[in-house]
């Protein structure tokens, strides 16, 4: 029970640092033969919670870029461009620019103009900032978990290809380009 409730008290968490924290230890190594004959079903379910709340987090930072795309989108056609900055979007477009839920300070949803495509993205899970980095698998699909970040293309501009990741520069002296290469250049 008091796993449940530690549990439940996790999921409400607005962010994946915040719920991560509240996840209980595994209980189960510890409980002996008893854990087979009375805890089985709670055993068959238990070990995903932590990937349960990892997708709730994902799936809320999809929701939450698409909602940013979609004003850009409303902005693009009043002014002919996109916006240079998030912050332009607000308070015509959104009420606000949109929190990234895997950092665990408030911190915007990313956007990178500059990357060819451009993109929205999230840090992920890692909590580390990558600045949109992702990784395509041989399908040309991004490979959900070998990439750093959560991306969101825009207006369906996707990467043509097959790229490959490059590993992101320190600020400041991050290239003004994208973080993807064409490994047949």
């Amino acid at each position: 029970l008091k796993r449940g409730t530690a549990l439940v008290e996790a999921s409400k968490q607005r962010t994946w640092p915040h719920c991560r924290k509240l996840i209980p230890p595994d209980i189960w190594e510890d409980m002996g033969c008893i854990r087979e004959m009375i805890y089985m079903p709670a055993m068959l379910v238990d070990p995903y919670f932590d990937g349960i709340f990892s997708l709730r987090s994902s799936l809320i930072a999809m929701r939450r870029m698409a909602a940013t795309a979609l004003a850009m989108r409303l902005y693009e056609l009043d002014h002919g461009r996109r916006p240079g900055d998030l912050a332009d979007l607000v308070p015509d477009y959104l009420p606000a620019v949109p929190d990234d839920p895997f950092s665990e300070t408030p911190r915007p949803i990313g956007y990178r103009p500059d990357a060819d495509p451009p993109v929205l993205y999230s840090i992920g899970k890692d909590g580390k900032d990558d600045r949109g980095a992702f990784v395509l698998n041989e399908k040309g699909r991004v490979s959900p978990k070998e990439s750093p970040d959560i991306v969101f293309f825009l207006n369906g501009d996707r990467p043509q290809g097959k790229f490959k990741r490059v590993e992101p520069e320190p600020e400041e002296e991050q290239p003004a380009t994208s973080a993807l290469v064409n490994p047949s250049d």
